[in-house]
């Protein structure tokens, strides 16, 4: 799913104001959807009010991280990114970017990582994905009545809901057992999603096999005590969740920085 990139940009439009496409995550995708035989929607600079996109070469780019780029609509907007400083005692300063120095070895990963796969090689790596993707949503309408899939996936990621009889973040939990390590999801709907990439091509099967068999057994299960149906479990326990996983997340990120003394 996307946002209506169209009906955004015509309202930023109208109240002249820029309108931004977070692309980040589709942006290998979503250009390549139509050539690779699949529906897509309007969402770049051929949209009428879109005046910049940010893409992460790292994601389905298969770059190294620290490349991501962000394109404008025009040069007068692109200057608004730059840094220049005329009086500093150093001399003149300018960078193309707040940051003054980046690795020139990320650029070329991503140069070489593109060149490499070229536009027929994206292309090849969408129908692959989403192939993948629309595979796993079909049989799981079909196969898996105690989920449903949220909305009407487009590019290769699905959400997964409980349809009313079985604990969401418990199948999330036994599908971590079995090797799936996927995001939760909170909110008013409860749900996990698997973002689909080359690596799960090849295991759609395994995938589907695993999901009939966590649901199986969180619906066996009488207690629900995993890591995900424990810490996302709050939100609908507790009005004093966010606070409690505010505090959790904030010590596990102690955690990081502590030292073995013993070394």
């Amino acid at each position: 799913m996307i946002d209506d990139i169209v009906s955004i940009g015509a309202l930023a439009k109208r109240h002249k104001i820029g309108c931004h496409v977070d692309c980040c995550l589709g942006s290998f995708l979503m250009p390549f959807l139509e050539p690779a035989g699949f529906v897509s929607e309007p969402f770049d600079f051929r949209v009428d009010g879109v005046t910049s996109i940010s893409c992460d070469t790292h994601k389905y780019g298969f770059a190294p991280k620290g490349s991501s780029i962000v394109m404008y609509h025009t040069e007068a907007l692109r200057r608004y990114q730059y840094y220049v400083s005329t009086d500093w005692v150093g001399g003149v300063y300018a960078s193309p970017t707040l940051a003054g120095s980046r690795a020139g070895a990320l650029i070329a990963g991503a140069w070489a990582a593109m060149t490499s796969l070229g536009r027929d090689g994206y292309i090849q790596s969408c129908r692959e994905i989403v192939g993948a993707a629309k595979e796993i949503e079909k049989r799981v309408r079909a196969e898996i009545p105690e989920l449903v899939i949220l909305g009407k996936p487009l590019v290769s990621v699905l959400a997964f809901a409980s349809a009313g009889n079985v604990n969401i973040y418990d199948v999330g939990d036994q599908m971590s057992r079995r090797g799936w390590h996927l995001n939760a999801l909170s909110g008013d709907m409860p749900a996990f999603h698997i973002a689909c990439t080359r690596l799960t091509v090849p295991v759609v099967d395994r995938f589907v096999h695993d999901l009939k068999e966590s649901v199986a057994a969180s619906r066996s299960r009488p207690s629900k005590s995993g890591a995900m149906a424990t810490v996302y479990g709050l939100h609908t326990t507790t009005p004093v969740a966010p606070m409690l996983l505010k505090e959790m997340a904030a010590r596990y990120i102690d955690t990081m920085y502590k030292l073995d003394k013993s070394e």
